[in-house]
């Protein structure tokens, strides 16, 4: 990109997204977190004189990553972006936008609708992942369930034996539907990771992930009174607490912050991305913790804590949390990286992640 003066400013380029469509009136683009839900407007493309293509640019760091999608008026239809004030509605408009056709890249979101992705040239590197025709290859998951009506699946990196680390995951089918056991499996097979169980845990759909992962009925007490227990008894994997490892995104970011904190004996590490720290219950119980001399409790944990510098929100309540935990003489690695709310961000920050727990051990 050239600056004012003419010279060349080499960490930041101009993005140009580029869509086809004939009959639209208007389109809005989706870029996550780049498209303000309060001021759609300045989202809105433009048509290119005399095609049936719409562009609108952005100005960007070369180290950004982010979804997106494309939402089209048709003539006569009320766009979508009219409709502010019904935040749900717009919200599972913006959800459903269409993907690029053009963009090899692909990630899907929760709802399974695939949106492209761009990436600059600066981005992390993101290894082992599986290109969209594998992952519509997989098959269904088998799903069990614990005595409380908990549905999960048990994978496996490499083959371990039963006291191996155990990874658990929020959001199970998000993650299983992206392909995550195989991604793992990749880096087990490239060395980067050593062997271990995955705990799939399934969300139970949007209104039972409220509940549980809100923060304000921790389910750390699950995991470790009803699922750990359970795991060991039919899946024979028994795995000592130092190297059970918890993971996390938005909700599940904070609940994985939350399960470390609050029962820190029976985990040994946490990656909380993109944690929804806007909710107190993590700082409220280092304070119970604090005013309890009781912090030395979480010296032996291991945290992964990472955010998007684009998530306006998250960021200073990430930033307070890092203060507030420099007190404490734990391994804490904190990561700001340039993206949004995005599982185009936080799939292949995982590996990384696990490997820098997995081989301070």
């Amino acid at each position: 990109m050239h600056n004012p003066d003419g010279t060349v400013n080499e960490g930041e380029r101009i993005v140009t997204f580029l869509y086809r469509h004939a009959e639209a009136q208007q389109v809005l683009i989706f870029v996550n977190r780049l498209t303000d839900e309060k001021n759609l407007p300045l989202s809105l493309m433009e048509r290119i004189e005399g095609t049936d293509w719409w562009q609108l640019s952005f100005q960007m760091a070369t180290n950004w990553r982010a979804s997106y999608s494309f939402v089209p008026a048709l003539p006569g239809e009320r766009p979508v972006w009219l409709s502010e004030s019904d935040q749900v509605m717009l919200r599972a408009a913006l959800d459903a936008g269409e993907g690029d056709p053009f963009n090899p890249k692909t990630v899907c979101n929760r709802i399974g609708r695939c949106m492209g992705v761009v990436e600059l040239k600066d981005a992390p590197v993101h290894e082992f992942l599986l290109s969209q025709q594998e992952l519509d290859t997989l098959p269904a998951p088998r799903w069990l369930k614990t005595p409380d009506g908990h549905m999960y699946v048990v994978g496996k990196v490499g083959n371990p034996a039963p006291e191996d680390p155990l990874f658990i995951l929020f959001d199970g089918e998000v993650w299983f539907n992206h392909g995550m056991e195989h991604t793992l499996n990749r880096a087990y097979r490239a060395g980067r990771i050593p062997p271990f169980h995955v705990f799939f845990l399934h969300s139970g759909g949007r209104e039972r992930r409220w509940q549980e992962l809100n923060g304000e009925h921790p389910i750390a007490d699950y995991i470790v009174d009803e699922a750990l227990p359970h795991l060991a008894k039919f899946h024979n994997i028994r795995t000592p607490a130092e190297n059970i490892i918890i993971n996390g995104q938005s909700l599940g970011g904070l609940s994985s912050l939350l399960a470390v904190i609050s029962r820190p004996e029976a985990f040994g590490a946490a990656i909380a991305q993109s944690a929804s720290l806007w909710q107190p219950q993590v700082f409220d119980r280092l304070e119970q913790l604090r005013s309890a001399d009781e912090l030395h409790r979480l010296r032996h944990l291991h945290l992964e804590v990472e955010v998007g510098e684009q998530e306006w929100v998250l960021v200073p309540p990430h930033q307070r949390l890092v203060q507030e935990l420099k007190g404490v003489d734990m391994h804490l690695n904190y990561t700001v990286f340039n993206g949004g709310h995005d599982y185009a961000c936080w799939r292949g920050a995982i590996v990384p992640a696990l490997e820098r727990i997995l081989t301070a051990k």
